[in-house]
């Protein structure tokens, strides 16, 4: 269920435990980049994207704090562990690699502000 959204793995947790599953593994849960542009192929904000943190905060794209909680409590009570993966050492900086200087080339990386 890597990479479903919180409130889709909530509704999978009974029968996670009816199959026989300990554990369910989600992606990072912290606040991550976002990108109003087009960076690699044409794929707007891919994947990896969650493994570019720049806040602690518990609000990411599958889920904010209460959705993240509510999995959890709900897993917990049929028994089903989750485990969040986590990169805290990959807080990205404001847009830097976009410049020439880290990669050779600035056409395939995107550009994300600042925080509000």
């Amino acid at each position: 269920m890597f990479g479903w959204p919180h409130a889709d793995i909530k509704e999978e947790c009974a029968f996670l435990a009816q199959q026989g599953w300990m554990g369910v593994k989600v992606f990072p849960v912290s606040e991550s980049v976002f990108s109003y542009e087009w960076p690699q192929n044409g794929e707007l904000n891919p994947w990896w994207f969650l493994y570019q943190p720049v806040s602690y905060n518990l609000d990411s794209r599958m889920g904010d704090r209460d959705a993240l909680r509510s999995l959890i409590t709900t897993c917990r009570s049929h028994g089903v562990r989750v485990y969040a993966d986590a990169v805290i050492n990959h807080f990205s900086g404001g847009g830097n690699d976009n410049l020439e200087h880290r990669n050779g080339s600035s056409d395939w990386c995107t550009n994300w502000s600042g925080k509000d």
